[in-house]
């Protein structure tokens, strides 16, 4: 854990988990300012332990001054506590009066006066963890500060220095009747409808039990047709995100998936969620939400709706041009009558004229066509009057094609609305920063968990070259696939990300010109992909944009 102290804007140490109930910082002014800066770091910033009463555990924390200058340092030892939802706490000071040694802090022992620290060197503080005969079972927590006091002035100069600190915290389980509990107590989205799939979930799980929980699983996001669409892992591959006894915490996420103007309706999300050391309990919750593309479906309508209009012009047009051509007039004012009667009559005259208005121009077309072709002798003649047919009535075929089109076009849209899958972002809002991972890196991180196999290991010629894989196909898991592959045959792949606007079918690789062997070498092991001279890359370093191709 490092923190960096700047006096001139007089921060706060940027301690785990935030905010102290103790009085961490102290100021002293006189009259001249002289500006310092300090940077200070501990190892490790968690102790996980499980220990049974009467029991006693050593270690020690490596406390490091990066700083061109000595630099004195004063351990004490707090008790910790949860405060808010936000896996934010206080640090409380010890009161032996009134907790009678049932505190982890009252159990750590260490050496409490300062301790030198020469410039550019690293110093260990050996702790002693006693856990007494009557140890309450269940989790205790507390923490090791390491901090700076207010220098003496000095030269009748006065020195503005910050006491900040940084801290190493403690997470015992003592044995016993533990009892491990705990649910998801709300899950939601910022907001139902959405334009764009961007949507922001915020998941608070609850410990109702005497011991910490750090809760894992994921959340799983599908579309109205069943496809998923993104899976946001919680608390995978880390040592943090624990929810301390009778306590909420609040886990923040964002999900971006892909655009398209038919991935719409509504989207559901189910995060599932594990916990407990002594019995692996589950915990689970529902949620749904819309994304509804306005402009795009706008266009969509407009365009159907002027499709429409055109057919129905041209099916009239069509219509009236065949009826003349075989001389029927459909009957109109000579219909109408008064009677019952005569009103059955005529029902049944306006239906038998409706059908021949369909049909009747059908026949005539077919039959035109006919004693065209019956009158050629030759192939060459009969092609002729084909073309000929065609022209006379062009609108009726040009109307036939286009809702041809139509359709075919609609079949591959709603083929690529149900895709079995599509790259996503997932950004992970922790207290102290955001971070944004690809589909790409979680499709990795799992292949890597489930020990997926890979070829013998073969030392490429060059493999110095630094590779940056980016996912262009349009589909997840063919990036993180061939770096795999290229791993395994020596290459060292520095960053794997996808792009969510791209769907391309050849892989290409850029490069510096100055690198074209080493490119050639490298298109080979990827089925001969395609090369493309870069100046602005840098040199020893591949960009490969990996499309469809490397998937088959």
């Amino acid at each position: 854990m490092t923190l960096i102290l700047n006096n001139k804007s007089n921060r706060r140490a940027g301690v785990l988990f935030g905010t102290v109930f103790l009085l961490l910082t102290t100021t002293v002014t006189t009259f001249a300012q002289v500006e310092t800066s300090q940077t200070l770091s501990v190892s490790p910033t968690l102790f996980q332990m499980t220990a049974n009463p009467d029991q006693s555990w050593q270690s020690e924390i490596r406390i490091i001054n990066v700083n061109d200058y000595d630099l004195t340092v004063y351990p004490q030892v707090v008790n910790f506590a949860p405060t808010g939802e936000s896996g934010l706490g206080d640090f409380v000071p010890v009161f032996s009066a009134e907790t009678n040694g049932q505190t982890l802090a009252e159990w750590i022992k260490i050496v409490t006066e300062g301790i030198v620290i020469p410039r550019q060197q690293t110093v260990t503080l050996p702790f002693t963890v006693s856990v007494p005969n009557g140890a309450a079972p269940g989790g205790h927590y507390a923490a090791i500060l390491i901090g700076t006091k207010p220098a003496a002035n000095k030269n009748s100069e006065s020195l503005v220095q910050t006491a900040q600190f940084v801290s190493s915290l403690f997470f015992v389980r003592i044995s016993g009747d533990v009892n491990e509990s705990g649910a998801v107590r709300e899950f939601r989205t910022s907001k139902l409808l959405y334009q764009i799939p961007e949507v922001s979930f915020e998941v608070r799980f609850e410990n109702t039990g005497n011991v910490h929980l750090q809760p894992q699983g994921d959340i799983t996001i599908t579309n109205m047709w069943g496809e998923e669409r993104g899976a946001i892992p919680i608390n995978q591959q880390t040592h943090f995100g624990n929810v301390l006894p009778d306590s909420i915490r609040k886990f923040e996420f964002s999900w971006k998936g892909a655009e398209s103007a038919l991935d719409i309706g509504r989207y559901k999300a189910v995060v599932t969620l594990g916990y407990g050391d002594e019995a692996k309990n589950f915990t689970t919750s529902t949620t749904y939400f819309w994304i509804v593309p306005y402009k795009q479906i706008g266009i969509i309508l407009s365009v159907l709706i002027a499709l429409i209009w055109f057919f129905t012009f041209a099916v009239k047009l069509y219509i009236k041009r065949m009826l003349l051509l075989s001389g029927f007039v459909p009957p109109s004012d000579r219909l109408r009558t008064t009677n019952d009667k005569d009103r059955r009559s005529t029902t049944d005259t306006v239906q038998i004229t409706r059908y021949q208005t369909v049909l009747a121009p059908v026949r005539t077309g077919l039959g035109d066509l006919w004693s065209r072709l019956r009158t050629r002798a030759s192939f060459v003649a009969q092609v002729r009057a084909v073309v000929d047919f065609i022209g006379v009535y062009k609108i009726f075929f040009i109307t036939c094609v286009v809702v041809v089109s139509i359709v075919v076009f609609i079949f591959v849209l709603l083929s690529r609305v149900n895709a079995p899958s599509r790259q996503y972002e997932v950004t992970i809002n922790n207290p102290d920063a955001q971070l944004t991972i690809s589909s790409e890196r979680i499709y990795y991180d799992n292949l890597k968990a489930q020990g997926t196999p890979v070829p013998a290991t073969i030392t490429p010629e060059y493999a110095q070259y630094n590779l940056d894989v980016v996912n262009v196909s349009g589909e997840i898991g063919v990036a993180a696939k061939l770096r795999l592959l290229l791993e395994a045959k020596g290459y060292v792949v520095t960053s794997l990300s996808g792009d969510l606007k791209r769907a391309d079918e050849r892989t290409v690789i850029l490069y510096n010109p100055t690198d074209q062997e080493a490119a050639l070498t490298l298109s080979k092991q990827l089925k001969g992909a395609l090369l493309s001279a870069d100046p602005s890359v840098t040199q020893s370093h591949f960009t490969i944009n990996v499309g469809a191709d490397q998937g088959q």
